[in-house]
């Protein structure tokens, strides 16, 4: 009777402790875990793990009483699990935290998971011809060719995928990260299992391909052997334009977009004649294939912008035919109130006022619309200018260059000008101007006043007082904003009238006073 009581109060002693050691470790795994998030990985291995070792350290003997090979059966199930958990935390540290931010795309998944299973096989095997020696491995090996058999049969699609993946990964005509066509589908690989291999498109959804269809399908790769892509644009053009016209203006507006390559350039292609217009196909190149909708987008946006300021029209193509009666005098009139408008804008600018009405009026029919779409240079620093800008609509960014970044001083609206100093001193301008919004904008060449200053010498002192005063004031404004060296770097104020009068004599071919 003392035996049996000592024996049911040593399996209660090993029982509690084997439970106290579990929850302790339970404990330890969930304040760990939020620190290692490499533990998140696997945490049914860890359970399992948790579980049996307390199981195997206190009651091993207990349960020896039911049968003798259940120690060595818990000692194995620890050991393996150990091994499992170690090849599987290492697998994710190497693969997902070392390894992550490869150039040439991750590692496949069905590698992975080959590996482990090797691993994993060879570590039971080692632990079955360790702990069972009795054990025979020829018997099981011919027991797992029957049941691998009986199972190769049963699921031949999976295997199928299965040696379909490895095959992929040999070849490699991918890796994750590329984006490939697959079977008409479009997309980024993003994962590659020993079953199927998983595209995110363009618009965010995954497609699980399985590998076996992949092995059969064609596939395009649009990452390999270059990140380079041609992207093509179709535009129709008026046949009054001649056709190195357009290729000028095509090629500049595909330039004027900075995620298109400069090299290779870009090129231009006479598609055919239409009978609305002459097709022409212009080809640029990028190096992310994921925006190419995108900077194709900014490239057609920027035609218009081009064709707008260059006088180029893209045809209609309707055949209904509305008539409309214009005469001689509907077009006088028009030209006569939009004569008016640009004079009137001339008039209110300060430095046209030295001049009489009846010339302020000759250089209003000179004026030269140009459009610019959101995003567009105007004038960069530093260029050689001789046109005068009269804001008619939308907002222009004035920004400088000061030492290594670039910064905004001022922002112009509907009404204001700028260019002046480089109209009339051919000199270089100094800050970047750039549209904020859709800007309509009139220019004014600087031989329109070529004449008028041969005729008349002394508007050029007069020129150069207005110069005087708009750079003082914009240097003060730039002073107030606390872009001092700003304002150093757009003139700093140094420039008296005589001074920019002898630079505007000299830039005209005038004689000096």
């Amino acid at each position: 009777m003392g035996d049996s009581m000592t024996t049911i109060q040593d399996y209660a002693l090993n029982g509690g402790s084997a439970l106290a050691l579990c929850v302790l470790l339970f404990l330890l795994y969930r304040i760990v875990r939020r620190r290692i998030k490499l533990l998140n990985s696997s945490p049914i291995a860890i359970h399992l793990l948790i579980v049996l070792l307390p199981v195997t350290l206190f009651c091993s003997d207990a349960l020896a009483q039911l049968n003798a090979r259940i120690p060595d059966v818990l000692l194995a199930c620890s050991i393996f699990m150990g091994i499992h958990l170690a090849i599987r935390l290492g697998d994710v540290w190497l693969f997902d935290v070392l390894l992550a931010h490869r150039k040439n795309g991750g590692i496949p998944q069905v590698l992975r998971d080959i590996c482990r299973w090797l691993f994993s096989t060879v570590a039971l095997l080692i632990i079955v011809r360790t702990l069972f020696p009795e054990v025979n491995l020829n018997v099981l090996a011919v027991s797992s060719i029957v049941v691998g058999y009986i199972l190769g049969n049963a699921t031949q699609d999976t295997l199928g995928n299965l040696v379909s993946g490895l095959a992929l990964n040999t070849e490699s005509p991918f890796v994750i990260g590329d984006w490939v066509t697959i079977g008409g589908n479009t997309g980024r690989i993003v994962d590659m299992t020993w079953r199927a291999t998983r595209l995110q498109t363009k618009t965010g959804d995954y497609v699980t391909i399985p590998n076996a269809t992949i092995a059969r399908e064609m596939i395009m790769n649009f990452s390999q052997p270059t990140t380079v892509h041609a992207c093509v644009v179709e535009v129709g053009v008026n046949y009054g334009v001649p056709p190195a016209k357009v290729r000028q203006t095509l090629i500049e507006a595909a330039l004027s977009v900075p995620a298109v390559l400069r090299s290779p350039a870009p090129k231009m292609r006479l598609g055919c004649y239409n009978d609305f217009s002459i097709d022409y196909r212009l080809v640029f190149y990028i190096d992310d294939f994921e925006l190419k909708e995108e900077l194709s987008t900014q490239v057609m946006e920027r035609i218009w912008y081009y064709f707008k300021r260059n006088d180029i029209s893209i045809p209609f193509p309707i055949r209904d035919v509305n008539m409309r009666q214009i005469t001689p005098a509907d077009d006088k009139a028009r030209e006569d109130a939009l004569l008016k408008t640009r004079s009137g804008s001339l008039d209110r600018i300060e430095l046209f006022r030295p001049l009489a009405p009846d010339v302020r009026r000759q250089l209003a029919t000179a004026l030269v619309e140009r459009v610019y779409g959101p995003g567009e240079l105007i004038l960069e620093q530093g260029m050689a200018g001789s046109l005068f800008f009269i804001l008619e609509s939308g907002r222009v960014d004035v920004s400088v260059i000061q030492g290594d970044r670039r910064i905004s001083v001022a922002t112009l609206g509907e009404g204001d000008v700028f260019g002046e100093m480089s109209f009339l001193t051919g000199e270089k301008t100094n800050a970047s101007i750039r549209a904020m919004d859709d800007c309509v904008v009139l220019t004014l060449s600087h031989t329109e006043l070529a004449g008028l200053l041969a005729s008349n010498s002394r508007l050029a002192d007069d020129f150069a007082v207005v110069l005087e005063n708009r750079q003082t004031a914009g240097n003060a404004r730039l002073t107030q904003s606390g872009n001092d060296k700003s304002a150093e770097k757009t003139g700093g104020g140094a420039a008296s009238s005589s001074a920019i009068g002898v630079r505007i004599r000299r830039f005209f071919g005038l004689p000096s006073v």
